[in-house]
C-alpha cells in the first residue's frame, strides 16, 4: 500500500504504534475495531499525526493496537504459523502449542517467554527453536519428541534445567550454546551423538553423565564450561572432538 492511501479516511489510517522501534503500521479501521494490515516503512513525523485520518484517536488506541498484535503473534506461533514480525515476539510470556503440532517453529527473540507447553503431538523441534528465549527457566520436552534441531536452545541464558527425553538419539550443534545458568542436563541412553559445541559456554553446569550409548562427542562439545570439574567419557566413545 503506498501513502496515497492513507488519502482515504473509511480504508486506513497509520500510526506508529512501536514508537521507537522504526516500525509503522497500516492499521484498518471498520466496524469491529482495529485490524493489522501491513508494514508501514515511510517516516511519520509527530506533526504529521494529526493530519492523518483518526491520528490522535489511533495514538490514543496505541495500547490496544499493540496487545491486539501481540495476541496475533501468539497465535500463530501456537498454531505452527508464521513468519510474524520478532518485534511483538518479545511481550509474550506464555505459549501453549495446540494439540496435533508436529513440529515447533522458531520462538527466535521471544525474549520475556517464561512458560512453555509442549504437547505429545509433537515429534520434533526444530532449529532455533527456542534461541534467544532468555527468560525461559525450564522446558519439558515429552516422550514423542525424537528430533531436536541444531541451536535449538542457544543463548537461552537463564534456563537452568533441561530433561531430554529417551526418544531422542542426537544432541544437535550449538543446542546448548551459552545457556550460561544450566546447572545440570539428563542424557538419555537412547543418545548416541553429543554434537559440536553441544554445551559451549555453559558455565554454570556442574556435573554431565554421559551414558555408554554414546559414540561421537563432537569438537568443543564443553568449551568453557567453567564449572564443570569432571566428564566420565565411557568406553563405548569412539570419536571426540577437542575440549
Amino acid at each position: 500500500m503506498q501513502k496515497g492511501d492513507l488519502d482515504n479516511p473509511s480504508v486506513v489510517t497509520a500510526f506508529n504504534a512501536m514508537r521507537g522501534m522504526g516500525s509503522k503500521l497500516l492499521i484498518a479501521m471498520n466496524d469491529s475495531g482495529l485490524d493489522f494490515l501491513d508494514m508501514y516503512d515511510e517516516e511519520i513525523e509527530d506533526e504529521e499525526i494529526d493530519d492523518l485520518p483518526y491520528g490522535k484517536e489511533v495514538e490514543m488506541l496505541n495500547e490496544r493496537v499493540l496487545e491486539n498484535l501481540v495476541v496475533s503473534a501468539k497465535e500463530k506461533l501456537e498454531n505452527g504459523e508464521g513468519p510474524f514480525p520478532e518485534e511483538y515476539r518479545k511481550y509474550i510470556r506464555e505459549i501453549n502449542f495446540r494439540d496435533g503440532l508436529k513440529e515447533i517453529p522458531s520462538l527466535d527473540g521471544c525474549t520475556n517467554l517464561t512458560s512453555v507447553t509442549i504437547p505429545n503431538s509433537v515429534t520434533s523441534i526444530g532449529e532455533e527453536a527456542f534461541k534467544y528465549c532468555e527468560s525461559l527457566t525450564s522446558v519439558t520436552i515429552p516422550d514423542s519428541v525424537t528430533s531436536i534441531g541444531e541451536r535449538a536452545f542457544s543463548a537461552c541464558g537463564s534456563l537452568i534445567s533441561v530433561t531430554i527425553p529417551d526418544s531422542v538419539t542426537n544432541i544437535g550443534d550449538l543446542m546448548f550454546l551459552g545457556c550460561r545458568d544450566l546447572t545440570s542436563v539428563t542424557i538419555p541412553d537412547s543418545v548416541s551423538n553429543i554434537g559440536e559445541g553441544a554445551f559451549f559456554g555453559c558455565r554454570g553446569l556442574i556435573s554431565v553423565t554421559i551414558p555408554n550409548s554414546v559414540s561421537s562427542i563432537g569438537d568443543g562439545a564443553f568449551q568453557y564450561c567453567k564449572s564443570l570439574t569432571s566428564v566420565t567419557i565411557p568406553d563405548s566413545v569412539t570419536s571426540t572432538g577437542d575440549e
